[in-house]
């Protein structure tokens, strides 16, 4: 009896071990296609790591391993059609040489002597639909911080490196917005984490708008996410731009997800407030344009 409960036991435990893993599609970009029939992959399906992917030209997947303590996004960027599992691995390896790539650059600062801006990571993955008052409070005090001392030629240090380009129609990098030009925004994460981002657009008269949407109906901003050491250029959120001359784009990036329309408020006004601290943990760039006459 004690060995058929023994053996009943193992083949239970075989099986769980066997049992092929399952991943939530998080954000894709690009065109990913899935299976035989190659049917389009939808953000926030399960998807086995058993099951054959295409990416295609310029595309990318990411997923979520919910089964992770802390929640472990995979960037899929490997053009082609492969099985899931041989991507995930592939990705593990491709993340672990860019961290030791990173190791190697922060010991030669170190040895430099000069002032690492890349330590102290300590944000923790938070999910696919998390917001916290706390975080979106930071984001604006840091925000306006580096915003307000920008203009007082005062700039403080940021956290993570980003660049961003606005492309015309014709893929040429703009440094004038024509309100009659569609552009497409291009965000470059030269950091080791997953970023989140967005782009605000300041007038003169002070009026902002957030160029890349906002997903209120899911609560989250998956679809402005950035994996590391990658460039997204959100064709998909191509717009017209109106923006009389002497107007600035912002752009922002947070190491956990936030509600970017608070950045809607008035930057001045945060400096009166003491309840929160700015935090170097973002990355800022502004860049300025004049409007075509």
């Amino acid at each position: 009896m004690k060995h058929t409960i023994l053996s009943i036991a193992m083949l239970l435990l075989t099986a769980l071990l066997c049992e092929a893993k399952e991943y939530c599609v998080y954000t894709i970009y690009g065109k990913v296609t899935c299976g035989e029939n190659n049917r389009a992959v939808r953000v926030k399906e399960y998807i086995d790591e058993d099951e054959f992917v295409t990416i295609h030209d310029g595309g990318c997947l990411i997923l979520y391993d919910e089964k992770n303590s802390k929640g472990r996004r995979i960037a899929l960027k490997e053009i082609g059609r492969q099985r899931i599992k041989v991507l995930v691995e592939r990705a593990d390896d491709n993340s672990m040489e860019n961290f030791m790539s990173f190791g190697k650059k922060l010991i030669s600062t170190l040895i430099s002597g000069k002032t690492p801006t890349n330590t102290g990571r300590d944000m923790s993955s938070q999910g696919g639909s998390y917001r916290a008052d706390d975080d979106n409070k930071v984001l604006l005090a840091s925000v306006a911080n580096y915003h307000n001392q920008y203009h007082s030629n005062n700039t403080p240090e940021v956290e993570y490196p980003i660049t961003f380009t606005l492309k015309d129609s014709n893929g040429t990098v703009a440094t004038r917005i024509d309100s009659n030009e569609l552009y497409t925004i291009g965000i470059t994460n030269g950091s080791s984490e997953f970023l989140f981002v967005n782009a605000l657009l300041i007038r003169p008269d002070g009026s902002k708008v957030l160029l890349l949407p906002i997903d209120t109906s899911n609560n989250c901003c998956a679809h402005l996410c950035i994996p590391p050491y990658s460039t997204i250029d959100f064709t998909q959120y191509a717009r017209f731009i109106s923006a009389p001359a002497g107007a600035e784009i912002l752009v922002v990036a947070s190491p956990v997800e936030v509600d970017f329309s608070i950045l809607y408020q008035d930057f001045d006004s945060i400096n009166a407030n003491t309840d929160v601290e700015p935090t170097s943990k973002i990355g800022c760039i502004i860049q300025r344009y004049e409007a075509v006459e």
